[in-house]
This record gives C-alpha cells, sequence and structure tokens, in this order.
C-alpha cells in the first residue's frame, strides 16, 4: 500500500499502487484535480462484479450518494457498469464526508465530477475534480488513502479479502 505524503504547499504529487492506476493530484486553493490513468485494460466495474458487494460491506453509505449521469440512474444503478475514474470520484467524496463528521461537524458535503476525452487523451485517463479547500489538506490525504486501499481491493479481483484490509483504520465501515 502506498501511503500518501503531502507537503504544506502541494502543487503535484504523483502516486502508482499495485500496477493498477497512476494518479497525480493537484490541489489548489479551492479545488483538487486528480488525473487517473489506468494501467490496466477494464475500463468499468463492469470487468469488477464484485463491486457492489465489496462497497455495501465496507462503505455502505456510498449508497446514499448523489450522482448526476447521463442515463439519470441513482448511484446503486450507476455502479454495476460505470467508469472506473467515476467510482474513485464517488468512493473519495464519500470518504471526505465521512472523514468530516468524523471530527465532529455535523454536516458534511462535497461535490465532484469526472471527465474523459479518449479522443484527445489515452484509454483509460481520467480527469476528477472535486471542491475540497487548501485548508482541507490533511482531510484530502486521509481521504484518498482510503479510496486507494478501497479501490485496489476492487480491482484486485482477489477472492480473498481479508490480507487487503489488514491495514488498520483504512477502511471505515458503517
Amino acid at each position: 500500500m502506498t501511503k500518501l505524503k503531502f507537503v504544506e504547499k502541494l502543487e503535484l504529487t504523483e502516486i502508482r499502487d499495485k500496477d493498477f492506476y497512476t494518479l497525480s493530484i493537484d490541489h489548489q486553493p479551492t479545488q483538487t484535480v486528480i488525473l487517473m490513468k489506468l494501467l490496466i485494460p477494464e475500463l468499468t466495474t463492469r470487468y469488477f462484479p464484485q463491486t457492489h458487494k465489496l462497497l455495501g460491506l465496507y462503505l455502505p453509505t456510498i449508497f446514499k450518494s448523489a450522482c448526476y449521469n447521463d442515463e439519470h440512474l441513482s448511484f446503486p444503478q450507476e455502479v454495476a457498469c460505470t467508469e472506473l475514474g467515476h467510482l474513485f470520484e464517488h468512493i473519495l467524496l464519500e470518504y471526505l464526508c465521512i472523514i468530516k463528521l468524523e471530527s465532529g461537524l455535523e454536516y458534511a458535503s462535497f461535490e465532484g465530477v469526472t471527465n474523459w476525452d479518449w479522443t484527445k487523451d489515452p484509454m483509460g485517463t481520467f480527469y476528477i475534480t472535486v471542491n475540497t479547500k487548501y485548508q482541507e489538506l490533511e482531510v484530502l490525504s486521509s481521504a484518498v488513502d482510503k479510496t486507494v486501499t478501497l479501490m485496489n481491493i476492487i480491482l484486485s479481483k482477489n477472492k480473498d479479502y481479508s490480507s487487503l484490509l489488514s491495514i488498520p483504520g483504512i477502511i471505515t465501515r458503517h
């Protein structure tokens, strides 16, 4: 597992984990832009049928999140065949909210959008933008760590997840 190290003035951080994808993270004053490049040929959750089950086990609150998509599907419907970058965005947003609520706030809300244009960028390239503020760097760092771990579990296609879940505090059960 890769533990992210953010510096106070983060301009760009790149991580590569489990040979599934790379992330380049640009934390700005009013938003964070994550460039995700898949290193695997699968682009959607269609190839990872255990996604819904794993989210239900380890991040069930994600199914209450709003999802705006062209098909007007709810997130529980969309997760059956959504782009992996879009899944990353939703997991990250959910962890951002959970971490803020765990800090004592009564309400937490974050917004995000995932874009891609595979006519100009290589297949599997996603631009994920979330509305984190510059002073939320610690929250962002923790949420990205948790998101990377859960994404790696989903993408591993491993039937025995227990070894992947041995890192304390990474997966939050609700």
